[in-house]
């Protein structure tokens, strides 16, 4: 039996997630997407491996169904979620003027560094 999951993941700053999204070379559009059990409106994302895309909507959730992982590895979503708080992270540093350097860790896991004047 598959359902339809509602999460919080706050996902507000477009910008940031479209930045997100060329990445990880994911694809992004917004419209009505059809989900197993429904059908949803918002940002649809692509993940690869995933059956049926997470939509983001309007107030930043997401809606997604991967069937308890059959149908996408929740590690992609995460992934995503990293990403988007790095770029979204990068915006509000250069708004603020402030002066920031990404590198990669051991872990192959971006870092980012901000200087504050």
């Amino acid at each position: 039996m598959s359902h339809t999951m509602d999460i919080k993941i706050d996902i507000h700053d477009l910008r940031a997630l479209e930045a997100a999204c060329r990445r990880l070379h994911i694809h992004l559009k917004y419209g009505e997407h059809r989900l197993y059990a429904s059908t949803e409106t918002g940002n649809g994302i692509f993940l690869e491996g995933w059956r049926y895309p997470v939509v983001i909507q309007e107030g930043g959730g997401a809606k997604y169904d991967n069937y308890g992982g059959s149908w996408g590895k929740i590690e992609k979503l995460h992934e995503l979620e990293a990403y988007y708080g790095l770029e979204k992270a990068k915006f509000e540093a250069q708004l603020k003027g402030y002066d920031f350097q990404e590198t990669v860790s051991a872990e192959n896991m971006p870092r980012l560094e901000i200087y504050i004047n």
